[in-house]
């Protein structure tokens, strides 16, 4: 099936570049079904830009560009990757990562991309490569591998194909399905400057000036945030733009844990954190070092607390290490194998991910000797 589809975006795009004396045969949903399948395997914009005035019997306005950009507008985890719109934007995750000099193991790029441990081990290094804007702000003391807000914003500083949201309220939606461009439509969705006709149902209203999107009922004040709006505690309302101009609001769902208020999800408290008690064979001093040889085995074992539920489902772990362990590792279940080939050191621990929310255990760090 991947195959045929790949097949059917390259028609699409060399049909983009000579035939659009078919324009007029295609209807407006065909056009937006193509571009938002083209949009979907992470194409360039200036492709987008060129398909579209071609559909519509336009000439080309400028050759592809081979610029990579995407808009990392979702939050990623280990264990994303099961469906076609993760696996998209953990693919243009890992190109961004390799980009910035953090390798991705062939195993999870290949059949379908997937975030397991290479890729987080690269977003570790990714986000203490840039420590100041993504980790000292939040006062985390190393990469925890999730691909957050603070992750995402410098994702998009270095590779985001559009603008930033001017009035700052999360995005926590998927991209909507049209073309978009900033130059057409900047932000709509800044306080006093959010007005358009709301394209929501069988009704027209003026989206920003009703206290919620889906009755419409005039107000004679507007909103403070267009952008996100908590239609109730189990519902986040984005706003964007439609391909004909007119704002509609798009429903998301918070994740496990979180609820939506004042346009954002936030965590749910909970009684007590998960946790992980971290220990290797031979063990590690009070300073958290062990030294071995190079070819010794060194076994390290993760014993979870307040860690309910099952593994996959509920939540998921994973060992972070750093290159002198790659290749040279096995686990099981809770319990790592390693026999470095190398001299060097470097750190192992584990994260675990539930509920939006990155835990790590304790750092073991080992220093390999001849």
């Amino acid at each position: 099936m991947r195959k045929i589809i790949l097949f059917g975006v390259a028609a699409v795009m060399s049909f983009s570049l000579t035939a659009t004396s078919v324009s007029a045969a295609l209807t407006e949903f065909q056009i937006q079904s193509i571009l938002t399948l083209l949009q979907s395997f992470g194409v360039d914009q200036a492709v987008l830009n060129n398909v579209n005035g071609a559909l519509r019997g336009q000439a080309a306005s400028s050759p592809v560009s081979s610029i990579f950009c995407f808009d990392f507008n979702r939050n990623l985890k280990f264990g994303d990757g099961l469906n076609e719109l993760e696996e998209t934007n953990v693919r243009n995750l890992q190109t961004a990562l390799e980009k910035e000099g953090f390798p991705v193991s062939d195993a999870e790029k290949k059949g379908g991309a997937v975030f397991q441990e290479a890729t987080a081990s690269a977003v570790v290094g990714f986000q203490e490569k840039y420590r100041a804007e993504i980790l000292a702000p939040n006062g985390l003391p190393r990469g925890t591998g999730y691909v957050g807000p603070a992750t995402r914003a410098k994702l998009d500083k270095l590779y985001g194909c559009t603008a930033a949201d001017s009035d700052k309220s999360p995005d926590y939606s998927v991209k909507p399905p049209y073309n978009i461009t900033p130059q057409s439509y900047p932000d709509l969705f800044v306080p006093g400057v959010g007005k358009g006709i709301y394209g929501g149902g069988s009704v027209s209203c003026i989206y920003g000036t009703e206290p919620d999107p889906l009755t419409c009922k005039s107000t004679v004040s507007n909103r403070t945030v267009y952008h996100d709006h908590c239609a109730n505690p189990s519902q986040l309302n984005e706003a964007f733009v439609r391909g004909d101009g007119r704002l509609e609001a798009h429903g998301v769902f918070p994740p496990s844990g979180y609820i939506c208020e004042k346009g954002r999800f936030i965590a749910v408290p909970t009684t007590a954190n998960p946790s992980v008690a971290f220990v290797s064979e031979p063990k590690a001093g009070s300073g958290g070092s062990v030294l071995i040889k190079r070819g010794d085995k060194i076994v390290f074992t993760g014993t979870p607390v307040d860690l309910p539920g099952k593994l996959g489902v509920d939540y998921e772990r994973a060992f972070l290490f750093d290159p002198i362990f790659n290749g040279v590792c096995s686990n099981t279940d809770w319990v790592l194998t390693c026999t470095p080939t190398a001299t060097g050191e470097g750190d192992v621990y584990i994260l675990l991910y539930k509920g939006g929310q990155t835990y790590r255990s304790d750092v073991i760090h080992v220093v390999v000797s001849p």
